[in-house]
């Protein structure tokens, strides 16, 4: 997507026209010393002069890298992004990826004429990464790649401005601290202290094509005859697609994230024909302007379907892409840290594929994270053939269960949220729409686009009739016990003691709880409607039999006081003294 020059402190250096080299390398970003960094992905020739008729020609930079690049990148150069040379690394100055804590380190030393040796870092994009980060003594700045366009989104986090101007341009654009910019295509010079720090290429992703087909019925086989090679803006491979319906008209897709523009029936190939994998779109199962989730056949998985989940940016502008890249890394990190996540090496590994042959897969009552990628800001999970608690209604939106199913609910929701809870992670949305629920399956919980850490929660989010009674007194007060509450109330519902909650009870906005500033007409309308809305359900659980085993869990699920509520470990443990018989008429003894 770009690459960075940082600039180095000698007094005289030759001047970008006449010093910077790339080659073609994927669809990584290097990020050198004091000169330029590849940060974006796109096959270029970077400020290259005509050759005079009797003059030796330049070598190429793959002719100069050649001997000097590890082995394990050599094999790469081919498909990575452009690189570009530094001359002299500035002192202190730290890059390593977005959230990483490890500089990145494929520095090598080239030799140039007519100036002193160039040091060039590699930086290789891969489905972890959502940029990077450069910080020199204590000037900080951070680039996001933009899975939509060509530009990447440069993000001052400093306490200075500063001042971007693009090469050919007379018109300085000033990035105030704590601001973002899009880098278009083209060559940047960033200046801070009066000083410049680095320049920045932005190169122009190639377009690529996806072709769509008449029927949807089956994989097809990545027919290399039938695939076109392309080029993805920020990976450090190829996207391959293939047409596989005799009517299918190749579109071009330039300035949309790949997947998130893919049709039912369309599939596209992602990296090289060895280590890439690929996609077919089987169908769309939720959208809205935050993600767009689909069901799909994973080249790795071919016993079993995944669902698709992509984290869009909606709008263009720096901070909107900055925040849905911040918020797929947030839960691909605490999705993947919970014993669910399964990746595709361990399936590989344990000679098992996502399906019903995999038996943990299917005991899991959390959604099985099984691979992602930053490139698309997807996630990739078992797709579970369940309707969510949601749809499991009566024409008056009421549970059209029996309570075997209201246990098994209780059951599988309580070991979930005990093993999130045990990771320190708060799934921080637990509602109806959450929950996956079949007879044969039980309940799977999903969608941690919402969860935290325990020790770092968020001032908003969630879903208003979720909340636990604490929130109103602090946002920092939300912790595994607000989890217990939600559950309680998603209980409530089951068993037939409060309506559908998202049908019929008023409603108020989470963000005017506690707004960041002074108090407002809007936050006291909206306390007022949370207190009457626990007050409410105070009211309902009072009427829970505690002597009868399920209502009696439930309500110790709803203590107001935070102190009393039950953790999800006992719960777990009360739900397996439960003894739940089933009659021809589906009632049950659940006493104890």
């Amino acid at each position: 997507m770009a690459w960075l020059k940082l600039q180095s402190n000698q007094p005289q250096r030759p001047s970008a026209n006449h010093t910077q080299k790339t080659t073609q390398l994927g669809e990584d970003h290097i990020q050198p010393d004091d000169e330029p960094t590849q940060t974006n992905t796109e096959s270029t020739q970077l400020n290259t002069e005509p050759t005079q008729p009797h003059e030796k020609p330049t070598p190429s930079i793959e002719e100069l890298l050649q001997p000097h690049v590890p082995s394990h990148l050599g094999a790469r150069l081919e498909n990575q992004p452009a690189i570009t040379l530094d001359w002299n690394r500035a002192a202190g100055v730290y890059i390593s990826p977005y959230g990483g804590n490890k500089p990145l380190d494929h520095w090598v030393k080239v030799a140039m004429e007519d100036c002193e040796p160039a040091r060039v870092l590699i930086v290789a994009p891969n489905a972890e990464q959502i940029g990077c980060t450069v910080v020199h003594n204590d000037t900080m700045c951070h680039f996001f790649f933009n899975p939509a366009n060509d530009n990447i989104v440069f993000d001052n986090v400093s306490s200075r401005p500063f001042f971007a101007t693009r090469l050919g341009a007379e018109t300085d654009w000033k990035v105030q601290a704590n601001n973002t910019f899009d880098l278009c295509v083209g060559v940047w010079s960033l200046v801070t202290r009066g000083r410049p720090l680095m320049e920045v290429q932005v190169l122009k992703r190639t377009q690529w094509s996806n072709t769509s087909c008449l029927s949807a019925k089956r994989a097809a086989t990545m027919d290399e005859k039938s695939v076109k090679r392309v080029r993805l803006s920020d990976s450090r491979t190829a996207v391959q697609t293939r047409l596989t319906g005799p009517a299918g008209n190749p579109r071009t897709v330039s300035s949309e994230n790949a997947l998130a523009q893919l049709e039912k029936g369309m599939t596209i190939r992602i990296g090289s024909h060895e280590n890439g994998y690929w996609l077919k779109h089987l169908g769309t199962i939720y959208e809205n302007r935050n993600t767009v989730v689909w069901r799909a056949q994973h080249s790795e998985f071919p016993n079993g379907d995944i669902a698709v989940k992509i984290i869009k940016a909606y709008g263009d502008d720096g901070k909107r892409v900055i925040d849905a890249a911040k918020r797929w890394q947030r839960e691909m990190t605490l999705h993947s840290s919970l014993p669910s996540h399964v990746s595709p090496k361990q399936l590989q590994h344990s000679g098992s594929t996502l399906g019903l042959d995999t038996n943990f897969l299917k005991q899991s009552t959390i959604v099985p994270l099984v691979n992602f990628d930053a490139r698309f800001h997807s996630l990739y999970t078992e797709y579970i053939d369940s309707k969510p608690l949601l749809a499991h209604t009566h024409p008056d939106s009421s549970f059209n269960g029996s309570i075997t199913d209201a246990y098994k609910i209780m059951r599988d929701m309580a070991a979930a949220l005990s093993v999130a809870h045990a990771q320190q992670v708060v799934h921080g949305d637990i509602k109806l729409a959450n929950v996956l629920y079949s007879s044969t399956r039980g309940a799977v919980t999903i969608d941690f686009g919402l969860s935290f850490l325990s020790d770092d929660p968020p001032r908003y989010g969630g879903t208003p009739w979720y909340l636990p009674p604490e929130y109103a007194e602090g946002w920092n007060l939300r912790q595994p016990a607000s989890d217990i509450w939600a559950l309680g109330i998603v209980m409530l519902w089951v068993l037939g003691r409060i309506c559908m909650p998202e049908k019929n009870s008023k409603s108020w906005q989470i963000a005017d709880i506690h707004p960041e500033g002074p108090r407002t007409i809007a936050q006291e309308n909206a306390v007022n409607s949370m207190k009457e809305w626990i007050r409410f359900i105070q009211k309902v659980r009072s009427g829970l039999q505690r002597d009868n085993g399920l209502e009696g869990i439930i309500f110790k699920t709803l203590q107001t006081n935070v102190r009393d509520r039950i953790d999800a470990a006992s719960l777990c443990e009360r739900i397996s003294r439960l003894r739940i018989t089933s009659s021809k008429d589906d009632t049950s003894d659940n006493r104890y």
